[in-house]
Parts: structure tokens; sequence; C-alpha cells
């Protein structure tokens, strides 16, 4: 909401530039979701054709982060910058699982686990607000 508020410009783009992908895929695909048209690796027919009005938001845009960047420095090295546990499915042997297999979690350093021994909620101010698991 911050973006709509300081530049709206900006935010319209962002929906239009949506939409206009949107439109694309319902002009080659025939429908916006689910369609056959999209497979992996790429499309199974090439795009011809290049929407000016969406090559003009994505310039525009650019250009507008580019100049922007500077300015948000200070919140770009804290931003996201915290200590997380990463957790994922893996199969027996370390893989990658996308329905069955182990829970597996990676802390902040690396240490892999099945189960973090203990897990805290804590608030900004370093208050424990809940603990799950032993230790």
């Amino acid at each position: 909401m911050g973006l709509i508020a300081a530049n709206p410009d900006v935010a319209r783009r962002g929906i239009r530039l949506r939409q206009s992908g949107q439109e694309v895929i319902e002009i080659l695909a025939a429908k916006k979701i689910h369609s056959t048209w999209v497979v992996p690796g790429g499309v199974d027919e090439p795009l011809t054709a290049w929407l000016p009005e969406a090559k003009e938001s994505i310039d525009k845009t650019l250009t507008f982060w580019k100049r922007e960047m500077d300015c948000h420095q200070a919140e770009a090295r804290v931003f996201g910058n915290f200590p997380s546990l990463f957790m994922g499915l893996v199969t027996p042997d370390g893989g990658l699982e996308h329905y069955d297999g182990k829970i597996r979690f990676v802390d902040a350093t690396g240490t892999i686990g099945e189960m973090p021994l203990r897990v805290e909620l804590v608030a900004a101010d370093g208050t424990v607000l809940d603990t799950v698991g032993r230790g």
C-alpha cells in the first residue's frame, strides 16, 4: 500500500503489466489459467508479437528502480537479515522430494537435522514467546 501512495504510476504500471502478461497467455494459449501452451523449458509455440505497452512499462519500471535503489541501501542491508530455519522434503538419500519424504531442517549455520531439538519463537525485543521441542 505504501507504493500506491508514494508512486501511484509505478503501482498502476505493475498491475497493468501483470494484466498484459495474462492477456498474452490467453491470446496464445486460449485461456489464462492451466493452459497447455506453457511447457517445461518454455512454450510450445514461439512468441512472435511484442506488446509495446508491456515493454514500455518494463523500461519505465527498471529506470525507476535503478534510480531508487540508492535511496534504500540502509533497508536493503537489514531486510531479511536474520537467522532462520529452512525446511523441505527429502528422499532417504537426501535428494529433493515434492510429495513423500522426510522433513529436513537446515539452520542458519547450515546444520542439517531431521527435527530441531528446540525451536523458539522470539519477539523483536528478544523475549521468548514460545518454545517447541526438547533442550
